[in-house]
């Protein structure tokens, strides 16, 4: 049928599939198409995982089969249907009383879903998305120093000690999601926790560009995934926060503007800032799983 004309997942020619049933819909979560095609029964294990994608014995990464007249869509599913053995009477001249042979057809039924998904990233080659970004609100208190705080607006009545207010401070956190990573990634990920950006990072799903030493990585989530198949895989998060004013900068010092982080020192650093956390290229390691996961 010439439904399948251009479908493709760019690894594998499936025009030659005999297509039996075509049916399409749309509903309230998208597009959605249902198609039962004949394969032979010996390579339904391997028609079917071309279909759905995943990765290879090699960590070789199979992208879903696209839909070719809806290409937004997507293999999600394949279920493998086996028919009945065919029954035929041998005789050349057959009649009710000639007894019934079974004859192996080598023949079976995939019935294949595609389905528009949430899209992550950029451009219809993402089809599953192998990594994701999500962004979380989230907050530090602190207190506000009193030096330049007054009950009067003649500014004779000064906040004591015990008189300083508390300040929420708004922040974000930026997480990172890279899933089917085909190995596990290097310590890098781990060493990171505690360190900020030295450079500028942007979020391409959010269009959020984060400045210098104001993300802190945070405590990563690897876990192994471990399917039927026998081919591992890891999905890791990453959690950055973005604290607006850096870092490295602190509220406390006295006599200044309500809510201005300013640096400190130490005898360590002498007249240079003092560094809490130190900053390192996150892009390193980000580049490298981005790279995979792609």
């Amino acid at each position: 049928m010439a439904i399948w004309a251009g479908i493709t997942n760019n690894e594998h020619d499936l025009t030659e599939y005999d297509v039996l049933d075509v049916q399409e819909s749309w509903g309230k979560m998208g597009f959605k198409a249902s198609v039962i095609i004949r394969v032979p029964f010996s390579g339904r294990f391997a028609k079917a995982y071309e279909m759905k994608g995943g990765l290879s014995a090699s960590g070789y990464r199979i992208r879903p089969m696209q839909y070719g007249p809806f290409p937004l869509a997507v293999c999600t599913d394949v279920n493998i249907v086996i028919p009945e053995p065919l029954r035929i009477r041998a005789a050349a001249t057959p009649t009710a009383a000639d007894p019934w042979e079974i004859v192996d057809t080598d023949i079976c039924h995939l019935q294949v879903t595609f389905e528009t998904i949430p899209w992550e990233g950029s451009g219809i080659a993402q089809a599953y998305a192998n990594v994701s970004e999500r962004i979380e609100g989230t907050a530090e208190f602190i207190t506000v120093p009193n030096g330049n705080l007054f009950w009067d607006s003649t500014h004779t009545q000064r906040l004591n000690t015990s008189q300083r207010p508390g300040q929420i401070i708004r922040m974000k956190n930026w997480i990172l999601t890279f899933r089917q990573i085909p190995t596990a990634p290097n310590v890098n990920v781990f060493d990171n926790m505690g360190k900020c950006n030295s450079e500028p990072l942007t979020s391409e799903k959010y269009g959020i560009t984060f400045a210098a030493e104001t993300l802190l990585w945070g405590e990563p989530n690897l876990s192994e995934n471990a399917p039927t198949e026998g081919v591992s895989s890891f999905d890791l998060d990453i959690p950055l926060t973005h604290k607006p004013h850096g870092w490295n900068k602190f509220f406390g010092k006295p006599n200044i503007a309500l809510v201005t982080a300013s640096n400190v020192y130490s005898d360590e650093s002498g007249a240079t800032p003092a560094v809490l956390h130190p900053p390192v290229a996150f892009s390193n390691v980000l580049d490298t799983l981005f790279a995979t996961a792609a």
